[in-house]
C-alpha cells in the first residue's frame, strides 16, 4: 500500500493524498477515470490547494478538454503565481492543443518572468519548432541543456531539433550522450529517432517505455512530435494497451 493510500485510510478527505493517488492514476496507472474521480475528491477538499488544480489541468490536457485545463492551469497559477513550473506548463498545454502562436506568446512572456527555468525554454521551443522555427528553438534548447546542467530529457529534445534541422551528426552524437546514461528516456529517445526518419528504432523506443510504465505514455495520442507515427500498427497497438 501506498503512503498515500495509509494517509487516506487515517483521514479519507486528506486532500494531498486524494491528489497522490490521482496523479498515480493518471501517469502511472494510466487509468483515466480513476483519476478524475480522486482529482476531483481532492479538489472537494482542498479547493485552494495550486498543486491539486494544476494536476488536474494535466489530466484534462490528456483528456483533450482543453478549455477546461486552461481553466485549471489559471486557478493554479491565481493561488500560487511565483511557482515557475506552472507558468511554464501553460506554454505545454498551448502548444498540445494547437495553439502554437499563442504558446510562442506565452513562452516569450514567461521567459521575461524567470530565465533561469530550464524547462521554460525546453517547452517554448516545441511550438517554435512545429512552426519551422528551427534555429530559435535550437538556441532555447541549448540554454534549456545548460541551465539543467546536460539533463537527459533536454538533451533529448536538442538532439530532436538538430535532427529536424538537418544536422544528423549533432543529433547522434547528443543521442550518444543520453544512451550511455544509467536511466535512459526512452519515450523521449523515441522522439529523437522519428526526427532522424527511423520509425522503427522510435516505435522500439516506445515499446520500451510502455514496459517501464514511463510516464510520458500517457500523451501518446496528444505528442504532436508523434504523429508521424499515427496509424502505424504496433503504434496503435501501444496506444490501446494503454488504453487511450
Amino acid at each position: 500500500m501506498s503512503a498515500a493510500d495509509t494517509a487516506l485510510r487515517l483521514e479519507p478527505r486528506n486532500a494531498s493524498a486524494q491528489a497522490t493517488v490521482a496523479y498515480g492514476a493518471l501517469y502511472y496507472e494510466w487509468n483515466l477515470p480513476k483519476a478524475e474521480q480522486a482529482f476531483l475528491r481532492a479538489l472537494e477538499f482542498g479547493p485552494n490547494t495550486a498543486i491539486g488544480h494544476q494536476w488536474y489541468a494535466n489530466y484534462l490536457t490528456v483528456a483533450q478538454r482543453w478549455d477546461e485545463a486552461e481553466r485549471e492551469f489559471e486557478t493554479a497559477l491565481r493561488l500560487d503565481p511565483s511557482a515557475s513550473v506552472r507558468h511554464a506548463t501553460a506554454i505545454w498545454v498551448q502548444y498540445l492543443r494547437g495553439d502554437d502562436t499563442r504558446a510562442i506568446a506565452t513562452f516569450e512572456r514567461v521567459a521575461q518572468f524567470d530565465s533561469t527555468y530550464a524547462v521554460t525554454y525546453q517547452w517554448g521551443a516545441k511550438p517554435l519548432l512545429a512552426t519551422g522555427r528551427i534555429p530559435e528553438a535550437i538556441t532555447a534548447l541549448e540554454w534549456a541543456v545548460t541551465l539543467s546542467k546536460r539533463g537527459a530529457l533536454f538533451v533529448t529534445d536538442l538532439a530532436a531539433a538538430k535532427a529536424l534541422a538537418g544536422d544528423y551528426a549533432a543529433a547522434r552524437q547528443l543521442l550518444e550522450e543520453v544512451l550511455a546514461d544509467a536511466q535512459v528516456p526512452a519515450y523521449e529517445v523515441a522522439k529523437v529517432h522519428l526526427a532522424l526518419r527511423d520509425k522503427t528504432e522510435a516505435i522500439r523506443c516506445l515499446q520500451l517505455a510502455f514496459e517501464a510504465r514511463a510516464h510520458s505514455m500517457v500523451l501518446l495520442r496528444i505528442d504532436r512530435q508523434l504523429a508521424p507515427l499515427h496509424g502505424e500498427p504496433e503504434y496503435e497497438a501501444l496506444a490501446r494497451r494503454v488504453g487511450i
